[in-house]
């Protein structure tokens, strides 16, 4: 699977937790483990949209 952008992450989100479907049933839509949609809803409720935002970290060879 592709990597999902930050936009991505955050209607699938949002859309979870408006309440209106189960973590499975919208994981399952978009083709996602549940257990991913649901890391994505805890970083997102305890870091807002940082939360959600790659984080890159590159070390020098030497």
């Amino acid at each position: 699977m592709a990597k999902c952008d930050e936009s991505f992450k955050l209607a699938m989100v949002q859309k979870y937790l408006g309440g209106e479907i189960s973590n499975k049933a919208l994981a399952e839509q978009a083709g996602l483990h549940a257990s991913l949609l649901r890391q994505w809803t805890n970083s997102y409720q305890g870091h807002g949209i940082e939360g959600l935002r790659k984080k890159f970290i590159r070390y020098s060879v030497s």
